[in-house]
């Protein structure tokens, strides 16, 4: 893969509205989120907690199936009481050559959007549990929607040990980010909020850049752009 221009990139940061993102327009994982994140996540930092997640990421298989999870969890996003999505999926994109536009060549792939290459994705999520202002919070891997799906059976059905050191890890991660929206909601129900300020957290789930793009300010805007959003919903 050849090395990025030493310029300043083009950035430009767009909100996801096709599944493609997530794993390439030609299903083969280039050009995509899942490769964005597997880099980082997988490769760079050998992160304990995404690996555990996401069993086989380093296989077409694996690959394929942590990418799926994310567009299930792009394609049930709800919305606010005043219609705002509770989920953002943000990419950020540089040109990409000839090559990544057509497929061709080493490193190729169908472009999420012609001409463009994915260095860095983000989640922001808006977390709640008073009905109405967001997403709640589940901290228990065992019941990760509320409604009694096991995440840590379905991604590990035979494996008992897996099963609890996963619940274990998941527990430790949304911990304190499940505490903090239970006592905004239990200020709420008691009147104790500050005057406009409301019972939900606007909350950056992932945030990873491409390790050949790291340090020219792409995880900044990523952030930037979700700082600017959470002013905007107050």
């Amino acid at each position: 893969m050849a090395a990025p221009p030493a310029a300043q990139p083009d950035v430009r940061l767009e909100v996801v509205d096709d599944p493609s993102a997530f794993y390439g327009a030609a299903d083969d994982g280039v050009n995509s989120a899942q490769t964005v994140i597997a880099n980082a996540f997988g490769h760079q930092i050998r992160d304990a907690v995404w690996r555990g997640l996401n069993p086989g990421w380093e296989t077409p298989e694996g690959a394929k199936a942590s990418a799926v999870r994310n567009v299930q969890r792009w394609k049930s996003i709800s919305t606010d009481k005043d219609g705002r999505p509770n989920t953002i999926f943000l990419v950020a994109t540089v040109p990409g050559d000839d090559r990544e536009s057509t497929g061709e060549g080493e490193g190729g792939g169908d472009s999420y959007k012609t001409g463009r290459r994915i260095v860095g994705f983000a989640i922001w999520a808006q977390i709640s549990m008073v009905p109405g202002y967001g997403d709640p919070v589940y901290a228990d891997i065992r019941n990760v929607d509320g409604k009694g799906f096991d995440l840590a059976k379905a991604l590990f059905p035979n494996n008992e040990r897996e099963q609890r050191y996963m619940g274990q890890a998941f527990a430790s991660l949304l911990k304190r980010r499940a505490s903090l929206v239970r006592e905004k909601a239990a200020a709420f129900e008691r009147g104790e909020l500050r005057q406009g300020e409301k019972p939900a957290s606007f909350h950056l789930d992932l945030c990873v850049v491409d390790p050949a793009w790291q340090r020219r300010g792409i995880a900044q805007k990523l952030v930037g752009w979700g700082l600017e959003e959470a002013k905007r919903r107050g």
